[in-house]
C-alpha cells in the first residue's frame, strides 16, 4: 500500500522469521504463516507504526524494523510463538518444528 502519495516499496522485516505462506513445504507451515500474517496485520491496524531502516538485503530491498506503539513487532510475534529470532544464516525447518 502506498502512503502519502509515495510509491509502494517492498521491504524485508528484520530480526525474526515466520513460516512461509507463498511456498510452504507443508500444510502446517502454511497455516502457521497465515496466523503470523494475520497477527501482524492486527498489530499494524492499532496505529502508531514506526519504521526504522537498518540496511538493504541482497535483492536490494530495504531491511527494516517495525514497531507499533513503541513495541517491536518481531518481539511480539516471537513472544506469541508465531516467529523465531532470525538474523541471517540457515532458517529453521518450520514443518519439522510444527509437527
Amino acid at each position: 500500500m502506498a502512503c502519502d502519495g509515495r510509491p509502494e516499496v517492498t521491504a524485508r522485516l528484520q530480526g525474526f522469521d515466520t513460516a512461509e505462506t507463498k511456498e510452504p513445504r507443508c500444510d502446517e507451515e502454511r497455516a502457521h504463516g497465515a496466523l503470523a500474517t494475520d497477527r501482524l496485520r492486527q498489530l499494524v491496524k492499532r496505529g502508531g507504526a514506526e519504521i526504522t531502516r537498518v540496511g538493504q538485503d541482497k535483492y536490494n530491498r530495504p531491511l527494516i524494523r517495525l514497531s507499533v506503539q513503541g513495541e517491536d513487532v518481531g518481539e511480539t510475534l516471537i513472544r506469541e510463538g508465531l516467529a523465531v529470532p532470525y538474523n541471517g544464516g540457515a532458517r529453521i525447518d518450520w514443518c519439522e518444528r510444527l509437527r
